[in-house]
């Protein structure tokens, strides 16, 4: 049993923090970088004074947990991994141990937050907010150990499409851009889903810092990047399902600007919430003009990101360490006052060329049910 422990550690939990290294290091220089000791805590006095409060920290909480959903059943797909599904044939009440363990290390940065929390809370004579913060903590972990022993008990349950999708189905005929959201949406919702509330929820907590403080455009700048960066995710998806998964496109007579033209349609559709967000939540201290720099950087992200995918086949775990330094030298140059629309127009150029370069040249080499 210690082996099989030994292995699933390194496995699903260490493979895990290396995978997500750059994410955990946006996260803490977020949260190590703008925010001081003595604002942690009032940040906390803050979440735990009501109730209702402590639905801010269990949404991010939902939020990665989702990710690690995410990342397990990616992980089980993995031809390499296969041998894990061999640990089906253990005893019930064995596997939901060593599952529990596994989620356990996976959910630790949860964990150490809500027993800060709970400290707080507890300095404060609360008696109600550390029990709601123990019961916010154990669902999500409860939810991610159910997940993973089913997906380990029943790999490939099938695909069932019920009555009222074939209904709206012979109904409603969509355009070509509206299918790639649609198939996200069903084959991967936690990851979509959870994408765009994470990404919303950047753009608000950036333009609040507006509220106590004064700063240039340069701060939502970096924060939108972030937020973009985020979204990239889905245009990897995206490259798959359109050259892999829905090869037919490729045999169009369809020219490159029209395909880039559908990719850009496509991809507006799916920036819908980070848009609205913008337009609502832009500080009131910046000038509304600026709006349009930073929709047109948004959208030139996705299209830098579509053209390289074109350069070279990579799997998931390379794009998002591309990903991570890319964001980071984006932040550096908007530091550093580079014009974000300078860079949109780099980013446009860059992913044209790279586009029609290779689009004809492009082939993957993985195989189906693979991560990239």
């Amino acid at each position: 049993m210690n082996d099989l422990s030994s292995t699933l550690f390194k496995v699903l939990v260490r493979e895990f923090y290396r995978v997500n290294a750059g994410f955990f290091l946006i996260v803490i220089g977020i949260c190590f970088g703008f925010l001081r000791d003595v604002e942690h805590i009032a940040l906390a006095h803050y979440f735990t004074s009501r109730e209702v409060l402590m639905l801010i920290p269990f949404l991010v909480w939902l939020i990665y947990s989702i990710k690690i959903i995410t990342f397990n059943s990616l992980a089980l797909r993995k031809k390499e991994n296969e041998f894990l599904l061999s640990v089906a044939a253990l005893e019930a009440r064995k596997l939901w141990a060593q599952i529990a363990l596994v989620v356990s290390w996976q959910f630790i940065p949860v964990f150490a937050y809500g027993a800060f929390l709970m400290a707080v809370s507890l300095q404060s004579n609360q008696t109600v907010i550390p029990f709601l913060i123990f019961l916010l903590l154990l669902l999500p972990w409860t939810w991610m150990t159910v997940s993973l022993y089913r997906k380990i008990r029943k790999p490939d349950p099938g695909i069932i499409i019920g009555y009222w999708r074939r209904k709206v189905n012979s109904i409603f005929i969509r355009s070509y851009i509206l299918y790639y959201p649609e198939w996200i949406a069903s084959r991967q919702p936690l990851l979509a889903i959870g994408t765009k509330v994470l990404a919303c929820t950047m753009i608000i907590a950036i333009s609040r810092l507006y509220l106590f403080d004064t700063y240039d455009e340069r701060l939502f700048a970096m924060g939108c990047a972030l937020t973009f960066s985020f979204n990239l995710v889905l245009v990897f998806h995206y490259h798959r399902f359109e050259n892999f998964h829905f090869s037919l496109m490729r045999s169009l007579p369809l020219s490159y600007s029209q395909r880039m033209l559908y990719f850009m349609l496509t991809w507006t559709v799916l920036m819908l919430p980070e848009t609205g967000a913008i337009f609502n939540y832009f500080p009131a201290a910046l000038s509304s003009f600026q709006i349009i720099p930073v929709l047109a950087f948004g959208l030139s992200t996705g299209i830098l990101s579509y053209g390289l995918l074109f350069t070279r086949d990579i799997d998931l775990e390379g794009f998002i360490q591309y990903v991570f330094w890319i964001c980071f030298a984006w932040i550096v140059l908007i530091l550093f006052k580079l014009p974000v629309i300078a860079l949109a127009i780099i980013h446009i150029c860059v992913g044209m060329i790279a586009f029609k370069r290779n689009f004809y040249r492009f082939e993957f080499n993985g195989a189906l049910g693979s991560d990239k």
